[in-house]
């Protein structure tokens, strides 16, 4: 019988979400350097604070004329990141990663500084998160 990989998650712990099980420190070790090494391409930029992610969504979509694949992904990153602090449904930083993955392999497309910056914003608190979550879980990576 093959064994479901769901855990409960909401409000009312009642909604089932499948899952990847945790195969070992070395994929986590890979995954932060990938996002560290992202960070440092990008540049050396201050994390939006929270409390404005929403103004700054609002503008991104208001000085693009045209929103391209990266440019939508950044932004999608970005409201995906600031649902998950807000609800810690782990659905929303699931899709906040795969986002992510996908701005990873194209960082050296981003041109203007307001995407550098929420790019940079989005992986900075992606990265912090899922570094919590090893702490609630007891995973020592170090």
């Amino acid at each position: 019988m093959v064994q479901k990989n769901t855990i409960e998650y909401g409000y009312d712990g009642k909604k089932p979400y499948n899952f990847s099980r945790y195969k070992g420190k070395e994929f986590l070790l890979e995954y932060e350097k990938s996002r560290k090494e992202a960070i440092s391409k990008l540049g050396n930029l201050e994390i939006i604070e929270e409390n404005w992610l929403n103004e700054v969504i609002l503008k991104y979509y208001e000085t693009k004329k045209e929103i391209d694949n990266l440019s939508g992904n950044i932004v999608l990153s970005l409201q995906f990141i600031q649902n998950y602090l807000k609800t810690k449904d782990i659905r929303y930083l699931n899709a906040c990663l795969k986002a992510n993955d996908l701005i990873c392999g194209s960082l050296d497309k981003i041109n203007s500084k307001m995407s550098r910056k929420c790019a940079f914003t989005s992986i900075s608190l992606e990265l912090k998160e899922v570094k919590e979550l090893y702490k609630k879980r007891g995973i020592k990576i170090e």
